[in-house]
């Protein structure tokens, strides 16, 4: 049995990949610059269940996730 190869056409386009597009997020003096509230108003966020995630002082948030836990709050 041969071993069989392939031709590259290079009539066809290659495919083109998607640039790589790094999340953007947001640290909890980010939030309180957005809202326009306290560190302490964050703090009770977060325990509440605010989406934030990472250790200590690394806390981060994707916009997204946040916009769409703070929208679920207020309809409560």
């Amino acid at each position: 049995m041969e071993q069989g190869f392939t031709l590259i056409d290079p009539t066809k386009p290659q495919r083109t990949r998607k640039p790589f597009k790094p999340k953007v997020y947001w640290t909890p003096k980010d939030v309180m610059a957005h809202y326009q509230v306290s560190a302490a108003t964050v703090s009770r966020w977060k325990k509440k269940g605010a989406p934030f995630v990472g250790p200590g002082k690394t806390q981060r948030v994707e916009p997204e996730k946040m916009e769409r836990w703070f929208a679920r709050q207020q309809g409560v």
